[in-house]
């Protein structure tokens, strides 16, 4: 969406934040469980202790025996209650039964992305909750650039590391990123080391983990690494991460690669011998990743709307330390194009970070921007649209 009044774009739902009282998480399921904690990390770093949070669920044995320690009540009494509490609504459904959800949030007047938000959408709107409310900086996730490091050639990668591009920070550059990011922000909930594979980063990435938890173990909540299964963390790696607030996803590309058929179970039997957080990830499709090969022909009315759809449908959060440049990015394909040079690069594809202001960087992180889209739509299938988009085999590899 195209700015009309920058850093003012979110002032109603600011002044409804400032009175909030209640957080009411809907749905007592799995998914609910990892924004909960996060959520409930933050308020008790924070030393806020003004915030009541409950469970909506319909079922009457999950309201007897209660949901991760809190009371869970019925939609009904959530009706009842919210204009009081100028409650906020975390929709923690299957996705089938938002749209149900949804219409009867409608008959009863509460507004989408006031009142109610998605899972994803909250993990975002909950830095302007808390900085509406208390001015406290928080982001959910922070994506900070290590390498792009990677032993495999996935036909389908989103971060196309089959065009060969393999580069790792400087490690002073990558110093001054992360206290550029830690003297801008209060807290954050994951730091992400990024972007290619976990295990294979080498120095810098052992560097970034032991000086952040070093440093500002009191400012984040974990770092997390994403590792493909075939490649065995070094034994200095494994001595870092051992000591570290850390968690591990271990990829599965079992089925396709068969390096990981050989090693996946050997490495996750190194992490646990170690007492290494980590949790197995099995995907059962990918999107089609052809971005940068094509251009998409539409109005700025449609490419805008799409954006804003697409930005708010992803786990957004800000991309730092990329490029060249002191920029923040809001979107992965952007934020790769940074390094790969697929096409130019415009003003408004990013943000300073050092000297925008705090609202400001979160009105772009949720699809405001100058033009109302970013270079990258022109050259990107919408691979968080989820709209008519491909889905291809998991880490299908390229014949070198």
């Amino acid at each position: 969406m195209k700015w009309k009044n920058q850093g003012h774009e979110f002032d109603e739902l600011c002044k409804y934040m400032k009175e909030t009282s209640k957080l009411y998480f809907y749905g007592c399921t799995d998914a609910a469980k990892s924004i909960f904690k996060q959520t409930e990390w933050i308020l008790r770093v924070s030393d806020i202790d003004d915030i009541d949070i409950v469970f909506v669920d319909r079922d009457i044995e999950k309201q007897n025996a209660g949901f991760c320690g809190r009371q869970v009540i019925s939609p009904e009494k959530l009706f009842n209650e919210l204009p009081s509490k100028n409650g906020l609504v975390i929709l923690c459904t299957s996705e089938k039964s938002i749209p149900s959800i949804e219409n009867e949030f409608a008959k009863k007047n509460i507004q989408r992305r006031i009142q109610a938000y998605s899972m994803y959408e909250f993990y975002r709107y909950l830095s302007i909750f808390l900085y509406s409310k208390y001015n406290i900086k928080y982001f959910h996730a922070v994506d900070i650039f290590v390498h792009t490091n990677c032993n495999l050639n996935c036909k389908d990668c989103f971060i196309q590391t089959f065009r060969g591009v393999r580069i790792s920070a400087d490690i002073d550059k990558l110093k001054r990123t992360i206290d550029e990011l830690f003297e801008k922000v209060d807290f954050v909930g994951i730091v992400f080391l990024g972007i290619g594979d976990g295990f294979a980063g080498g120095k810098p990435m052992e560097f970034a983990i032991e000086y952040i938890n070093n440093k500002y173990s009191d400012k984040f909540m974990t770092i997390e690494l994403v590792t493909n299964g075939t490649i065995f963390p070094s034994k200095s790696l494994i001595d870092i991460m051992k000591k570290a607030k850390i968690d591990i996803v271990l990829d599965d590309y079992r089925e396709n690669v068969e390096l990981a058929q050989k090693n996946f179970e050997q490495i996750g039997n190194v992490l646990k011998e170690n007492g290494i957080k980590m949790a197995e990830l099995r995907r059962d499709y990918w999107y089609q990743s052809d971005f940068g090969d094509f251009n998409i022909d539409k109005s700025d009315v449609e490419m805008s709307k799409r954006y804003y759809l697409c930005v708010n449908g992803a786990k957004g959060f800000p991309f730092i330390g990329y490029g060249n440049k002191n920029k923040m990015y809001s979107c992965v394909m952007q934020t790769i194009n940074s390094y790969l040079n697929l096409f130019d690069e415009q003003e408004q594809d990013g943000m300073d970070f050092n000297n925008s202001d705090f609202l400001t960087l979160n009105e772009f992180l949720l699809g405001f921007s100058s033009s109302g889209y970013l270079s990258a739509c022109k050259k990107c299938a919408g691979m968080f649209e989820g709209v008519g988009l491909n889905h291809v085999p998991v880490a299908v590899q390229i014949e070198k």
